[in-house]
């Protein structure tokens, strides 16, 4: 998606959910209720944050001070194939710099596809002790615009559990195959935008609240922010961090998934579309501009609304815990907010 060119953005919610997930995991991704998977159509974004995980266990963000706990992970360490055959490389750090990959070991610097079938050692916790995991990348891309793009895998071992959010009737990644099971699995969930997409972006310095959706600078810390979540397809659609800060990236995530109130709840679901602009000069609404307005958004979800996206809510209906973002005047534009509203979004 070029950042320069009219935009229009269809927001489908591809993830409702799993029935694999108790309440505890639906929390962690930031879902309320009982959820149910199924595939989107056109569009992307969803309903949730994140969909990173291996097995029952989410994997939003790593702490990269080796053997240091972070959400109930620890990376114990990251291993890379040497040039010789059967040569493994110890890395002595690991780091993302905008969104690139970059390890230092006794052999120098490492990026790119020197991490391709790259080994991640981790460690969960459960009721014994904590449990020993893998995750491996199986794939590295940077597309036209320059962004880093990972595919991460897991192995299919009993023992990791189901995925958190088992795809039915969707990518075969995520279907049971006896006959032929796949040998490892995607930590992310398919995105319907881009084909069934397992990418995910990975940011530095970055921690999500995966209830309220809230983001704050961490030092020593690494996020899987996976495409087929609203953290991650943010930065897709041009919010990076470290181009524009973590303000837009946040506000961005509250606009893919309509998130009025700012409190992590999303009213969205498949087939949603929108136009979008921006104070940042990445969309533009284009052939849009006459249409009604959604919402103005700024950093705690929505400055104004009118109608929401989805045609089953109201904006009487939508309830932010005993209250509703004011309504948009007419010629509500992002400069009647001063500077703290960064998106404007309307209905095609």
């Amino acid at each position: 998606m070029s950042r320069l060119m009219t935009t229009l953005i269809a927001l489908a919610l591809t993830l409702t959910g799993t029935s694999a997930c108790d309440e505890a995991s639906e929390a962690a991704f930031g879902a309320d209720g009982e959820i149910e998977l199924r595939p989107g159509g056109y569009g992307g974004g969803g309903v949730l944050l994140n969909t990173s995980a291996t097995g029952e266990w989410a994997i939003d963000h790593l702490n990269v001070a080796f053997g240091n706990d972070l959400d109930g992970v620890i990376l114990d360490g990251v291993e890379l194939p040497g040039k010789e055959k059967g040569m493994v490389i110890k890395l002595k750090s690991v780091r993302a710099e905008k969104g690139q990959l970059i390890g230092e070991s006794a052999y120098g610097t490492h990026k790119g596809d020197e991490f391709k079938n790259s080994v991640w050692y981790l460690r969960t916790p459960n009721a014994l002790g904590a449990v020993k995991r893998t995750m491996t990348i199986s794939q590295y891309t940077v597309d036209a615009e320059g962004l880093h793009r990972y595919v991460f895998m897991y192995p299919n071992d009993v023992t990791y559990g189901k995925h958190l959010y088992t795809l039915q009737g969707g990518s075969n990644t995520y279907k049971e195959n006896k006959e032929n099971p796949p040998q490892t699995i995607a930590v992310c969930a398919p995105d319907p935008e881009t084909g069934g997409s397992l990418e995910a972006l990975v940011y530095d310095g970055l921690y999500v609240d995966m209830t309220s959706g809230k983001m704050d600078k961490r030092d020593n810390t690494l996020m899987i922010a996976c495409v087929s979540g609203g953290v991650g397809k943010a930065g897709v659609w041009g919010f990076l961090p470290y181009s524009w800060g973590i303000e837009a990236l946040q506000t961005a995530t509250r606009a893919v998934r309509a998130d009025y109130c700012g409190d992590g709840s999303s009213y969205t679901k498949p087939g949603n579309a929108l136009y979008m602009k921006d104070m940042f000069g990445i969309h533009d609404f284009g052939q849009g501009a006459g249409n009604k307005t959604e919402a103005i958004w700024r950093l705690d979800g929505a400055a104004c609304m009118n109608v929401p996206r989805d045609a089953n809510f109201s904006y009487a209906s939508v309830d932010c815990g005993g209250w509703t973002p004011k309504w948009c005047e007419e010629d509500a534009e992002m400069g009647h907010f001063g500077d703290t509203a960064l998106i404007h979004t309307k209905i095609p």
